[in-house]
């Protein structure tokens, strides 16, 4: 009976010193790898500073998509207009309003979440070479080959006249959905 009552006190002792740091009432967190599942991201920062966002929808207004990208900055600060190297989506939505049909290939309306694939490259306003993830109701995969940065005034000054730019693209694609090939083209504005 004595070892049962020493046994529950050890315990309990132990079990109210595993929360953490009591004198600060802190916990450390680890940052989340949001480029865990891309195939070349190695160059960009984790949690690197966003240098662009933009917001485009479908040209016939059946989606929009947000997208904020990265690059490899080696800790200095972006400016847009200069930046060429790799980038790649920290973070981005897609919302499709109505579903979206074509031959076989079916994408449910909803919200879906945007990751990074295959890192793209960005020069002068240019995004190329971007693979997507979009999980919700379903799984979709989408190739951006190439897409441009809006500019109203000054070509060489894409992050500089709005806070959210828009991107323009008549080579995207759904590449499949739920892991069916699909090859639905879209267009960006």
């Amino acid at each position: 009976m004595r070892k049962i009552l020493i046994s529950a006190i050890m315990l309990t002792i132990l079990s109210a010193c595993t929360g953490g740091d009591n004198n600060s009432g802190n916990t450390a967190t680890q940052p989340v790898n949001i480029y865990a599942g891309c195939a070349n991201c190695n160059t960009i920062n984790l949690n690197g500073q966003e240098f662009l966002s933009t917001v485009s929808n479908e040209i016939n207004n059946s989606f929009s998509i947000r997208l904020g990208f990265s690059g490899a900055t080696n800790g200095s600060v972006y400016d847009v207009s200069n930046y060429q190297g790799s980038v790649a989506v920290n973070r981005g939505d897609l919302t499709i309003q109505q579903g979206l049909y074509q031959g076989y290939c079916l994408i449910p309306a909803g919200n879906y979440i945007i990751n990074t694939m295959t890192a793209g490259q960005y020069s002068a306003g240019i995004i190329q070479g971007l693979k997507l993830n979009a999980a919700g109701p379903a799984n979709l995969i989408i190739q951006m080959d190439v897409a441009q940065l809006s500019s109203q005034n000054n070509r060489y000054q894409y992050g500089n006249l709005l806070p959210v730019q828009r991107l323009f693209s008549t080579r995207t694609y759904i590449e499949s959905v739920n892991g069916q090939y699909c090859n639905l083209p879209v267009i960006l504005q």
